[in-house]
């Protein structure tokens, strides 16, 4: 798991669960931008990543509206199955605060890479959100210019 060393870090609060946790923080990009950075660890529940979008919506020093960037670097994702996975999905329409917001997604593997791709998916299958408000990618630098544009 590797955060990233882009900016200056504005604003840090850590959500933890029985088996995992998120922490998140915003960043302030050289060209004055904000980010939204979530990195997760661990395993967690649908209620437990349900707390951690309540404290992105609910939490004033983090924004719902800031453009989001998860950093699934080293995740293990064999914990979940892919049919939970994809229920997470479904917790994006208990927060319509965040409808419009880009939100990208780094990975280092190709199973994080699947993953989150049909993650991407059931989301805009759904209506949930329109599928060019989400990406996926390996590159945080690709990810960085995408959620800043």
């Amino acid at each position: 798991m590797g955060f990233l060393t882009h900016g200056t870090h504005e604003a840090s609060t850590r959500v933890t669960g029985q088996d995992g946790s998120v922490v998140l923080h915003v960043t302030r990009l050289a060209g004055g931008a904000r980010i939204l950075v979530g990195c997760p660890e661990g395993y967690l529940t649908r209620d437990e990543l349900a707390e951690v979008m309540i404290r992105v919506v609910e939490e004033p020093t983090l924004g719902a509206n800031l453009p989001t960037l998860w950093d699934f670097r080293g995740h293990d994702f064999s914990r979940y199955s892919p049919s939970e996975f994809r229920s997470h999905a479904f917790l994006m329409r208990r927060f319509p605060e965040r409808i419009g917001v880009k939100r990208g997604y780094l990975v280092d593997s190709g199973v994080g890479y699947g993953t989150l791709r049909m993650f991407q998916g059931t989301v805009s299958g759904f209506n949930f959100e329109q599928q060019d408000m989400l990406m996926v990618s390996y590159s945080a630098d690709e990810l960085i210019s995408w959620l800043c544009n």
